[in-house]
Formats: structure tokens, C-alpha cells, sequence
């Protein structure tokens, strides 16, 4: 099999940087287009989802205050509550939002692997690799911006007791 990205000619390069930019471009455009068509088909998953994010967020704030408190014990029963309930909102979102997200981007990729696949012959593992560096790295940069958040509360909390 030959290397994925291989000195040829400039056409050739050229094909597959334009190939590459216009790729990171869908996935971005198909990640849009996800979250505005899931909540169509799933809208009963997604209102329990916001529901259960809501109570998540009373149990940190529930938490902020345990630990400005010094209360271990409850920060410790509330932080597994709200870890338990975090979880599992993370996995359905993950399971929900990732099936249509590849459902959503296999046109383009079947489309791609049509008309450049002797140009490119590892064409639609190279999306597929793509838009899953692409997913995992925006999840994440949301749960670690939830912990820096979080962690930013805790000190504002701290500060005014």
C-alpha cells in the first residue's frame, strides 16, 4: 500500500492539500448541520439531556459550596451524584450526535472516494480520520473547559467565604 501522503507531482500535492482543507471545512459544515438536525429527530433525548445538564449544574453549584464550606463529606456524595449523572449525559450525547454526524458526512465521503480514489487511494480512511480527530478533539476541549469553568467558580466561591 503506499504511503498516504507521498512527494508526486505538484497537480497531485496540490489535489490533496486542496483535499484536505476542503475536508476539515465539511466536517466543520456537517458538524453544524448536526446539531441542527438532531434535535428534530431526537427531541424527546435531548429535552431529558437538558433536563439532567440542569440538575448536573445545581449539583456543582451545590458542590462550589461544600467545598467552601469544608464540608468533604457532602462535596464527596454531591460530586458523585453529579459525576454519575455527567457520564451518562456524555455518552448519550456521544452516541446520538456521532451516528449522525458520520451519517450525515458518508455522502461526502462516497462522493470523494468516487471521483479522486486514483488520485487518492486511501481517500475515505483519511476523512474517516479526520472528522474523528476532529470529533474527539472537540469533545475534549468541552469537558476541559467545563473543569477550567468549574474550577473558576470554585475560586470566585472560595473568595467570598
Amino acid at each position: 500500500m503506499p504511503p498516504l501522503f507521498f512527494i508526486g507531482s505538484t497537480i497531485l500535492d496540490f489535489i490533496k492539500i486542496t483535499y484536505l482543507v476542503f475536508s476539515i471545512f465539511w466536517i466543520y459544515v456537517t458538524e453544524r448541520l448536526t446539531y441542527k438536525i438532531v434535535p428534530i429527530f431526537f427531541k424527546k433525548h435531548i429535552l431529558e439531556m437538558l433536563e439532567i445538564e440542569k440538575q448536573i449544574s445545581e449539583y456543582q453549584e451545590l458542590m462550589i459550596l461544600a467545598l467552601a464550606a469544608k464540608d468533604k463529606e457532602a462535596f464527596k456524595g454531591l460530586n458523585q451524584i453529579a459525576d454519575d449523572l455527567y457520564w451518562k449525559v456524555f455518552f448519550r450525547k456521544l452516541i446520538i450526535f456521532s451516528t449522525s454526524f458520520f451519517l450525515l458526512l458518508s455522502p461526502y465521503v462516497f462522493l470523494s472516494s468516487y471521483f479522486l480514489k486514483s488520485k487518492m487511494p486511501n481517500i475515505i480512511g483519511l476523512t474517516f480520520v479526520l472528522a474523528i480527530i476532529y470529533f474527539m478533539f472537540k469533545t475534549v476541549m468541552q469537558y476541559v473547559m467545563n473543569v477550567i469553568n468549574t474550577r473558576k467558580e470554585y475560586l470566585k466561591t472560595k473568595r467570598e467565604h
